[in-house]
């Protein structure tokens, strides 16, 4: 089972044109909070001078950060609304191109910023499997119901994610495939493992 939990030519001005020092001042407009927000990727570190910046996404689903004409990200001081020019998949990464970002030093105030959307833009998967963000924190049981402790994160891999749970003896990790996970109920938030010999030490 794996878990999964996204044409306009980019300006390229010979020097910069638009100048900002703190999260203000920044190109875009301001807006309000997404409704439940699902963080979709996060801004690494510019790329070049001219104001490209480079992000990661949150999930595999590519299509939530690619197709999209505009993006809302996550500042220290709220929330803002960038036009989206253009982007460009390299393997997990990504390089976009903000409207009115024309320098390293503008686009740099985004490092590390999220990119969200509400909860109800968010496309249904199919069957067996999830976003990440509905998975974290969900209690983890054994086969006879008995609980283990919970879902703390997921290393996304090439062949199978890896899920991290932090147990009553420590920190445990198990490949997220069907050998081993038997049932997940993100209405309980809980998921039902097979007992796996050595990997729990009896009481």
């Amino acid at each position: 089972m794996q878990v999964t939990i996204p044409k306009k030519k980019p300006k390229n001005p010979k020097s910069d044109t638009f100048s900002a020092t703190k999260f203000e001042d920044l190109p875009g407009i301001k807006v309000q909070e997404p409704i439940n927000p699902v963080i979709i990727g996060r801004f690494a570190r510019p790329v070049g001078v001219r104001g490209e910046l480079k992000a990661r996404a949150e999930n595999e689903n590519s299509a939530l950060i690619m197709d999209k004409k505009t993006v809302i990200v996550k500042l220290k001081n709220g929330f803002r609304q960038f036009n989206v020019l253009k982007t460009t998949q390299t393997g997990s990464s990504y390089r976009i191109w903000l409207e009115d970002f024309n320098s390293r030093n503008l686009a740099g105030l985004l490092t590390g910023c999220e990119m969200v959307i509400a909860a109800s833009e968010v496309p249904a998967l199919p069957e067996s499997e999830y976003y990440i963000d509905d998975l974290i924190n969900c209690q983890i049981l054994n086969e006879d119901g008995d609980e283990l402790g919970f879902l703390r994160e997921v290393w996304q891999q090439d062949h199978h994610d890896v899920w991290v749970i932090e147990s009553f003896q420590g920190e445990i990790l198990i490949p997220a495939v069907k050998d081993f996970i038997i049932n997940v109920d993100l209405v309980s938030h809980r998921i039902t493992i097979r007992d796996i010999e050595g990997l729990w030490d009896e009481n």
